[in-house]
């Protein structure tokens, strides 16, 4: 009660005090280092073998099983998570927080190509990621063919000065333009 009567009392304090301290964590919110996605270096690493026009029970006889038995002999490997689907074969290894994730991708990329020459002549790639959260992407865009073909025609309609219901068509477009004002 005391606390309440002090305040209605001196309200100029009151509001002063308050100010003071919206003032005080204003600045503090300023100096405090902060990140949204702190550099965390994930302990792991994901490998990815496309091999097109293939069957999954191709990709674990021909693809999966080799390196696998490869990379089995990488020290600190807590856990090794591999899928054979269609076309690929991808495989995740886990290691321990204390491990370099840096040193860990160039010993498994090592580890990879010397068993090379076990498999397929066909594929072209191997990918070895090795990522941390500073990594991701900040923007992601795509562009699609058949949207870009839409909006050329779009806009060749549009410069055409067709009114009314007309149809546009285009290689692999139909675009149906209703324009509602008398002009284009």
């Amino acid at each position: 009660m005391r606390h309440t009567e002090f305040a209605l009392g001196r309200p100029v304090t009151t509001v002063v005090t308050f100010v003071a301290l919206a003032l005080i964590g204003l600045i503090a919110s300023r100096l405090l280092p902060l990140e949204k996605f702190p550099d965390i270096e994930f302990p792991g690493i994901f490998i990815q073998i496309p091999y097109a026009g293939s069957t999954p029970e191709e990709v674990e006889r021909l693809i999966t099983r080799p390196v696998e038995e490869a990379l089995a002999t990488l020290s600190g490997v807590e856990q090794m998570f591999s899928t054979s689907d269609e076309g690929q074969s991808q495989i995740f290894l886990q290691f321990g927080w204390d491990q370099s994730m840096g040193t860990k991708g160039i010993e498994a990329r090592a580890k990879v190509d010397s068993i090379r020459h076990l498999l397929p002549d066909d594929i072209r790639r191997i990918f070895v990621f090795t990522g941390s959260l500073g990594d991701q992407p900040v923007l992601q865009s795509q562009a699609n063919a058949i949207w870009r073909t839409a909006t050329t025609c779009l806009t060749v309609c549009l410069n055409g000065g067709w009114r009314g219901s007309k149809a546009c068509r285009a290689s692999n477009c139909r675009v149906s333009i209703r324009v509602r004002s008398a002009s284009c």
